[in-house]
């Protein structure tokens, strides 16, 4: 059995990873419960039991498969938009569009969400309904005479590679805690960039405070069932579905999480980022979340992670890339780590310049004062 000190030397480490845990997940600890966007918000009909920290994410998530934005349905007053009126009839059509891709995923597919709105849409307002002629078709893959086809790698073995990469199973073991310095662009590369610290101490506690910007300052805290966050509107608790994604932000800032025995992964095939050709694992979907990992094929790290969040619309996904690793204490660990999602405006690049293992950081993981 592993100990809780070895457990969090292997879940966490530095800069936003991954570390190994071959014994099966935690039992998840119970959020504070989350109100629903029927609940919370004004004439919601369709999506009236989702949660209220989801609207966002699935607005975006239609906009992006409509290639529109928010003032196509929804009514704008000025700089401010009144989203509970009902005044324009697209808005009327995108509810019975909802309604019906939940429909067609209940009644032919389980409940799964093998339909959604990009699968018409594909990025246009108006879907395609014919398919296009003359379109050449590539020849078949098939290994050259003589050639056995290529056997797939196997999942555990890619993970081993992984975990010696970075430094191996003692290294990252050592890790009890650490602190990160440096800056963030933010969206479209506004100005000024803000600067970050990230403390994190365990699996589950962690503290971001970024400083400057144009929206002034920022704090984000998770502290195992409870979070928190402080900006220049207050501080407020977070609950439900909105504290599960901070406390997968706070996971990118240790190792990528692999908290999976090995024979839960899955070899999804390969594919590249940039010039690095990548091995793809995945996670299958429990309580609504699956995961993909792409691990360099030469080297075997992480180059990026891709979380999905099951709607009853589509699946939500929230990519981090890794780059620039560096040896800290005998671990590698990514210097740059990028955030995006549907979201262009939310995309984060988070630039280290300082990251330091095993500090004290007790006394940062507090909840700030309301004042």
């Amino acid at each position: 059995m592993t100990t809780s000190r070895s457990r969090w030397g292997l879940l966490s480490f530095a800069a936003a990873f991954v570390s190994i845990l071959a014994a099966g997940r935690p039992a998840p600890a119970q959020a504070p419960a989350e109100k629903t966007a029927g609940e919370a918000r004004k004439n919601v009909t369709v999506l009236k039991e989702m949660p209220t920290s989801q609207i966002g994410p699935v607005m975006a998530y239609m906009s992006a498969s409509l290639g529109t934005n928010c003032e196509f349905c929804h009514v704008r007053n000025g700089q401010q938009f009144e989203y509970d009126k009902d005044d324009k009839e697209k808005k009327k059509t995108a509810r019975k569009m909802i309604q019906m891709v939940v429909d067609i995923n209940k009644t032919s597919f389980e409940g799964k969400n093998e339909v959604t709105c990009y699968s018409c849409h594909q990025g246009h307002e108006k879907p395609v309904s014919e398919a296009p002629i003359g379109v050449a078709r590539g020849p078949e893959p098939r290994p050259a005479p003589g050639q056995a086809a290529e056997a797939p790698p196997v999942p555990a073995k890619l993970i081993e590679k992984y975990v010696d990469a970075i430094g191996g199973k003692a290294a990252v073991d050592a890790v009890k805690s650490r602190t990160l310095k440096g800056s963030v662009v933010m969206g479209e590369g506004r100005n000024p960039a803000p600067t970050i610290e990230v403390y994190q101490q365990g699996p589950d506690k962690m503290l971001s405070v970024m400083s400057g910007g144009p929206q002034g300052g920022m704090t984000q805290g998770v502290n195992g069932t409870t979070g928190w966050m402080k900006d220049n509107r207050g501080l407020r608790d977070l609950a439900g579905d909105e504290l599960a994604q901070q406390a997968r932000v706070a996971s990118v800032f240790g190792a990528v999480q692999v908290k999976e025995p090995y024979t839960r992964f899955r070899y999804a095939g390969k594919d590249k980022i940039n010039d690095r050709d990548v091995y793809v694992l995945r996670l299958p979907a429990v309580a609504g979340k699956s995961e993909r990992l792409y691990l360099d094929a030469e080297n075997g790290l992480v180059l990026r992670r891709v979380l999905l969040t099951a709607t009853s619309i589509g699946q939500l996904p929230e990519q981090f890339d890794f780059e620039d690793y560096r040896d800290v204490n005998g671990v590698k660990v990514p210097f740059t780590i990028r955030s995006s999602n549907l979201n262009a405006r939310a995309t984060m690049t988070r630039k280290f310049t300082e990251i330091q293992h095993n500090t004290p950081v007790d006394d940062k993981l507090v909840k700030p004062s309301a004042e």
